[in-house]
């Protein structure tokens, strides 16, 4: 799926619209929530991930564990397919969100002594596979073909519970936010990049980067409070 986006910020609930269609803009993009100086490290995108800690007063606060994802543009060559790993207790999964691209490898690993019977899902719901780990220790391959999110549930405890997501997309480069809210994601080529900001609780934020050679370009990252069922 060919993915473009917009200079303009985007605010948009996530769920298998996640990928949607943006048209590039060829103006130059103006930082309007940009806080963050640029560091010495050459060529990537930093920054903090904010959301609204109370929707009375307004005031915004360091989002930790979000996801930041770097979108290729048309000159990045081709990346390896980074490979996804969770490993299953019977009521938990580690970690919670990752990110992989489409074709990847997915090594499930029972760690628990109780029987689980894992499912991933759409987040449509279309139900994709479904593994037995009945032993501890027990490896299973799997190949992440579809792009979207990916949920997974354990149908010994709470089929509608979700345990852990894959984002799985044609990305460049990805982070998740430290316990204040920074990021950062080097080595990403000199161009105007898409980046987009996702927490399974508040959805998505979009927005459009241009890179420098030079150093780490800041770009800060926010958040609605509102709660989405995904």
């Amino acid at each position: 799926m060919n993915t473009t986006y917009s200079a303009e910020r985007h605010i948009r609930q996530t769920g298998d619209g996640l990928f949607i269609f943006i048209i590039v803009s060829i103006s130059i993009f103006t930082f309007t929530y940009c806080s963050a100086s640029p560091t010495d490290i050459p060529g990537g995108i930093t920054g903090t991930v904010y959301t609204s800690g109370d929707s009375l007063s307004g005031d915004w606060v360091p989002l930790p564990d979000a996801v930041v994802i770097v979108e290729r543009s048309k000159g990045d060559s081709v990346i390896t397919s980074q490979a996804a790993e969770i490993e299953v207790l019977f009521n938990t999964l580690n970690p919670k969100i990752q990110v992989a691209q489409p074709g990847a490898p997915l090594k499930i690993i029972a760690t628990g002594t109780r029987p689980t019977r894992l499912t991933a899902k759409k987040n449509s719901g279309k139900k994709l596979f479904s593994v037995a780990l009945p032993l501890p220790s027990l490896e299973v391959l799997k190949q992440l073909s579809t792009e979207g999110i990916i949920t997974f549930h354990n149908d010994e405890l709470d089929p509608d519970s979700i345990l852990a997501r894959i984002i799985v997309t044609p990305h460049l480069g990805w982070t998740k936010t430290d316990t204040a809210g920074l990021f950062l994601i080097p080595g990403v080529s000199p161009s105007c990049h898409a980046v987009w900001c996702y927490d399974p609780l508040r959805g998505s934020v979009f927005d459009t980067v241009c890179v420098e050679p030079a150093r780490a370009v800041p770009s800060d990252l926010y958040l609605p409070d509102v709660l989405y069922s995904q």
